[in-house]
């Protein structure tokens, strides 16, 4: 073991990026045994307490070999925990590593937290920094126009974000309930959707513009700051400019070679997933359900990817099943190997002998699977698109076999090798790729009948099958009308002759 300390360079921080089902969990315990690091959890749902097998977390055992921050810090019922609240609670945890002389190694995960540890967003200079707004943020909803065009209880709404405001102790606290508030009251369940959208529109008609309608999350963010710190997004996000939270960054990033194997490991990682983690599944909204809480697939750890998809097999049991597999998950959710037997005694001896319980499971499953390995392409999509434009000196390792022995042969070397050499990763330019709000513009495109925020995501759309498909359907349309006219020119000339 090399023990690369961290006490000559507190700013030193390692990252580990990747899509889900590529290895990251494994490399990272190999890289910390190897150089006595200790690991931070991004992965935003391995934060939950008891949401173990489903979410993928790393398991006690693995745990023990390297020792593990950021895991089972949530109760289960938590919906408010967001990225800023994870940023501090992160580099706290940082902070205490650093101080133990040892590298942390930050493993990812949901990348909007390894985002936002890697990188810090500032001001370009204190002189283009505004005065602080003295005004109450909260009159725009005294607002004659704004008042008209919202359908909801206005005073009741105006009341609450005052009182919040009011009784909150500090700046963070104030965004933290505000956007409780607003996630709770404006979100699809409730079909309030829209009405946040306008809210934005009020206050900040730039980040409005700017914001795709079904981006809710970053929409009640923006509402929130800027009732919290009187400070609108737009103009925030205009002034900022990129650099690292650490002087000394490594940054592994692995990707699939080719897709195909991945998907295949992703699957098959699936099916072994839910043999060790069905009575969880079940566990999990009973545990809900029992402690009379919403099943809200939008918030919490509901909306992992792994427990949403079998909610229709959770409804299709009976009462005195689900009850037999919550008591037995709650007494025996250490032992993965008796789980491993009693859940396959349910799927082999109870769903599968029941054609309708056997088509709902079969469902789920393929739902989860379609839902896994669309995810891993978007993460993928979002470090190319999101993270590697800002930086230079970082390591891409290509991953095209997934066999244990290839991982400890070649690439866990490789890696040990970047890891050694004195090289780090730098910001390319502090403005680089970061558009001004004012040069984006909605874009629509008339043969799908559908608006995109910006000419990147134009550009995709216009290149996607969807779009192709669209055209190809208006082009045969369009010759089928052609053909039909042409023919009844042709009857029309002929009725004429006839005459």
């Amino acid at each position: 073991m090399i023990n690369n300390t961290a006490s000559s360079n507190p700013n030193c921080c390692w990252f580990i990026l990747g899509p889900t089902g590529i290895g990251k969990t494994f490399i990272s315990l190999e890289i910390g045994h190897h150089f006595n690091n200790q690991i931070i959890n991004t992965d935003a749902f391995s934060l939950y307490k008891e949401a173990s097998i489903m979410t993928a977390k790393a398991t006690k055992k693995e745990q023990s070999q390297v020792k593990h921050r950021m895991i089972d810090i949530l109760d289960l019922f938590n919906v408010n925990y967001h990225q800023k609240l994870f940023k501090k609670d992160a580099l706290n945890e940082i902070n205490s590593v650093h101080q133990n002389s040892q590298i942390p190694l930050v493993v990812g995960g949901t990348n909007y937290f390894v985002e936002s540890l890697l990188f810090n967003y500032e001001s370009k200079t204190e002189e283009e920094k505004e005065e602080k707004d003295e005004s109450d943020p909260t009159e725009f909803l005294e607002k004659e126009d704004f008042i008209k065009n919202m359908k909801i209880n206005d005073s009741l709404l105006l009341d609450e974000i005052k009182k919040i405001k009011k009784e909150s102790k500090s700046e963070d606290e104030c965004y933290t309930k505000i956007k409780e508030y607003l996630d709770e009251n404006f979100n699809e369940k409730n079909n309030n959707k829209k009405n946040l959208i306008k809210i934005l529109s009020v206050i900040d008609k730039k980040s409005s513009n700017f914001y795709n309608d079904n981006d809710i999350r970053r929409i009640s963010n923006s509402i929130s700051y800027f009732i919290s710190y009187n400070k609108k997004k737009s103009e925030i996000l205009n002034n900022q400019i990129v650099k690292l939270n650490f002087e000394k960054n490594k940054i592994i990033i692995l990707f699939p070679k080719e897709i195909d194997p991945l998907l295949k490991r992703i699957t098959s990682r699936i099916d072994q997933m839910i043999e060790e983690g069905l009575s969880e599944i079940i566990y999990i909204f009973n545990t809900f359900i029992m402690n009379k809480k919403d099943i809200n697939f939008e918030v919490g750890v509901l909306q992992s990817i792994g427990y949403k998809e079998f909610y229709d097999l959770y409804q299709a049991l009976n009462k005195d099943i689900i009850n037999n597999m919550y008591s037995y998950h709650l007494k025996e959710k250490d032992d993965e190997d008796k789980l491993k037997i009693y859940n396959k005694n349910i799927l082999e001896n109870i769903i599968n002998k029941d054609e309708k319980l056997k088509n709902i499971f079969e469902n789920c499953r393929q739902k989860l699977i379609n839902n896994t390995l669309n995810y891993a392409k978007y993460q993928i999509k979002f470090i190319k698109k999101r993270i590697l434009p800002y930086i230079s000196g970082y390591k891409i390792f290509e991953i095209n076999d997934y066999s244990k022995e290839t991982y400890l042969k070649e690439y866990i070397p490789q890696i040990i090798d970047y890891l050694n050499n004195n090289e780090y990763i730098y910001i390319i330019d502090e403005n680089k790729n970061k558009k001004k709000l004012e040069e984006w513009k909605r874009y629509y495109c008339d043969v799908c009948k559908c608006e995109m925020n910006g000419e990147n995501d134009y550009n995709s759309h216009m290149k996607s099958n969807k779009h192709k498909k669209q055209k190809d359907k208006l082009r045969k349309k369009q010759k089928q009308k052609q053909i039909s006219e042409n023919f009844k020119k042709v009857e029309g000339g002929n009725e004429i002759n006839n005459k």
